[in-house]
Parts: structure tokens; C-alpha cells; sequence
């Protein structure tokens, strides 16, 4: 469940991992803004403008390595990344494709749980 907090905000949350931060100019002129950084793996935690959501994750499926996953989180929900063929993938969070994000997420986290609550 959103926080009120969160459901009240034009932006979402993700990050962008360090191989990814290759293209921090690019994603800087979509209006990201950075917040933080995991200092486990030097991930960017980044605010993306709801409206440049799709952008932000056509540009991450593009530098992304192939076996990756990444997901953005507020009043709109999603994940995607790109298999290890290459081939990228999108899911937005709704009721009908909870079941198919977490199949997906299985492939790349072996102990997701099909059942997972999203």
C-alpha cells in the first residue's frame, strides 16, 4: 500500500546501478534527480518524473547489462529489464499482470515466489 506521501508525488523512485550511470547525462536531461547512493553496490537512488517513466526505462533497457532486473516504485509501479537472450521486458504493476511479473521475477531471482504480493 502507498503511503499518502507517496501517492500524492509526480514522481517515482528507482535506481540506476553502476554499470548504468554510464549514461547519468542522459538520464539527467529527462529530469531525473539523484537522492542517494547504496553504498553496497554504488547504485544511484534516483526520482524520475512520472511523466518520463517510459523513458526512464527505455533508456535503462539500452544500457543495461543482459541478465538484469530493476523495478520503479510510487503511484505508478513497474518492472523490467532484459533477459540473458537480450531480449528487455516492461510490466507495469496491475491486478492482471501480477501473476506474470512474478514469473518473470523468477527467472531472475530464483526464491521469488510466484505469489509474491506486489
Amino acid at each position: 500500500m502507498l503511503s499518502d506521501d507517496a501517492k500524492n508525488k509526480n514522481e517515482v523512485r528507482s535506481c540506476i546501478m553502476k554499470n548504468e550511470q554510464k549514461a547519468l547525462s542522459d538520464y539527467l536531461e529527462l529530469g531525473v534527480k539523484v537522492l542517494d547512493v547504496y553504498k553496497v553496490n554504488d547504485a544511484l537512488v534516483v526520482e524520475v518524473p512520472i511523466d518520463k517513466v517510459e523513458e526512464f526505462v527505455g533508456l535503462s533497457l539500452s544500457v543495461m547489462q543482459p541478465g538484469f532486473w530493476n523495478e520503479y516504485l510510487g503511484i505508478k509501479t513497474g518492472f523490467f529489464g532484459k533477459f540473458l537472450n537480450g531480449e528487455t521486458f516492461h510490466l507495469p504493476l496491475t491486478p492482471e499482470n501480477q501473476t506474470k511479473i512474478n514469473l518473470t521475477m523468477q527467472q531472475f531471482v530464483s526464491s521469488w515466489k510466484i505469489d509474491t504480493d506486489l
